[in-house]
């Protein structure tokens, strides 16, 4: 529902390498350290549909932590550390599976240096 109200209040659609703040835990009620959605491609599929006369882009919104997010945000082209992001999410085997109570994979060793990785790969 929180999602069809931001599409509808905004008229506008969700694009690749956007990030959305929840304004607090991803799933209301329950405990989790998930506070932000970011936009990606799918992976597991061709996400761009071509319809007679439109096209579009299938989006997958994916739930990460704000010291997850934290190291995108502080880029010029934010979007493009999203999508490093998504790909070390991809490493741990997470992917664009949304679990809430899922702990932060930027507590882990390494995090930062893996991610500056998939950051320098990606051009």
């Amino acid at each position: 529902m929180w999602l069809a109200r931001y599409y509808f209040r905004n008229l506008r659609p969700f694009y690749h390498g956007e990030v959305l703040p929840c304004g607090g835990p991803l799933v209301p009620g329950i405990n989790s350290e998930l506070t932000f959605l970011i936009c990606v491609a799918a992976r597991e599929y061709d996400p761009e549909l071509k319809l007679p006369g439109i096209a579009c882009s299938l989006a997958h919104l994916v739930g990460v932590t704000e010291d997850e997010f934290a190291s995108a945000q502080d880029l010029s082209d934010t979007a493009k550390g999203i999508h490093a992001l998504y790909r070390v999410l991809c490493n741990h085997g997470i992917g664009s599976c949304t679990v809430p109570d899922r702990p932060s994979l930027a507590k882990l060793p390494g995090f930062l240096d893996e991610w500056r990785t998939e950051l320098a790969s990606s051009g």
